[in-house]
């Protein structure tokens, strides 16, 4: 989790990258599988959405994480 903490807020800037990618690997890993990656898409358009004025969406998903590692204000 303190990983996470570290890395994710240096990948926020790069999420709409990211949307793009996770629906190539969905493509590529076909069976069952690409439904993962799919999600991880949608997670990731909320995310660069939310650096366009929704900072609600953000907030929303980082609060909770603050909260489990003791770290909220």
């Amino acid at each position: 989790m303190n990983r996470l903490i570290k890395t994710v807020p240096e990948g926020i800037l790069k999420a709409y990258r990211f949307v793009a990618e996770m629906e190539g690997l969905s493509e590529f890993v076909g069976g069952r599988e690409p439904g993962v990656f799919k999600g991880f898409a949608r997670v990731f358009e909320r995310v660069a959405r939310s650096l366009e004025g929704d900072v609600e969406t953000l907030r929303s998903g980082v609060e909770p994480t603050l909260e489990l590692q003791g770290m909220s204000k």
